[in-house]
C-alpha cells in the first residue's frame, strides 16, 4: 500500500466519521433502503477502521455509492464521491482544497440517518463533554450515534 493511501486512510477516518453504526454490522442492503444505503455504509466502515483500505475495494465502493445517488442528496453526496475519489489519487491535502466536504458530509448524514436501516439508534445530547439521554446498557454492536 502506498504511503499516500494510509495517510489518506488516517484521515479519512476523521472524515467518514459519520453514520458510524458499529462497524459489526451487516451492511448488505435491505429490500425497503436506498441502494445508497449500503455502498454509503461500507465506505464508513472501510474508512473508519483505523487500519489499511485497499484501494481497488475502496474505489468499487465509491463507484457504487456515485451510482446510486439519491436525487435529494445528489449535490452534497457527488461532493463527497469526488473529494473522496480525488483523495484515494492524490493524498489528503485534498481535504484543504475542497471547504464544502465538510458541510456536504453532514447533509448526506442526516439523510442517511433518515433513511437507512441501523440496528439501533438512540438519542444523545453532548453538553460540554457530558452526554445524556444514553440507556444504562448499550448492544455491543449495530447502533448509530448521530
Amino acid at each position: 500500500m502506498n504511503k499516500k493511501l494510509a495517510t489518506s486512510t488516517v484521515l479519512a477516518a476523521s472524515m467518514l466519521a459519520i453514520p458510524t453504526a458499529a462497524l459489526a454490522h451487516d451492511y448488505a442492503a435491505t429490500t425497503d433502503e436506498p441502494a445508497f444505503c449500503a455502498p454509503y455504509q461500507q465506505a464508513v466502515a472501510m474508512f473508519s477502521g483505523g487500519g489499511d483500505v485497499d484501494p481497488a475495494a475502496a474505489e468499487a465502493v465509491v463507484a457504487e455509492m456515485s451510482a446510486n445517488i439519491p436525487t435529494e442528496i445528489a449535490e452534497p453526496a457527488g461532493v463527497i464521491v469526488d473529494t473522496v475519489t480525488r483523495v484515494l489519487a492524490e493524498g489528503p491535502q485534498v481535504f484543504d482544497e475542497v471547504p464544502e466536504f465538510f458541510p456536504s458530509l453532514g447533509a448526506v448524514d442526516g439523510w442517511v440517518f433518515d433513511n437507512c436501516a441501523f440496528d439501533a439508534r438512540f438519542d444523545v445530547l453532548a453538553t460540554d463533554f457530558a452526554f445524556g439521554g444514553l440507556p444504562e446498557e448499550l448492544p455491543a454492536a449495530g447502533w448509530h450515534c448521530a
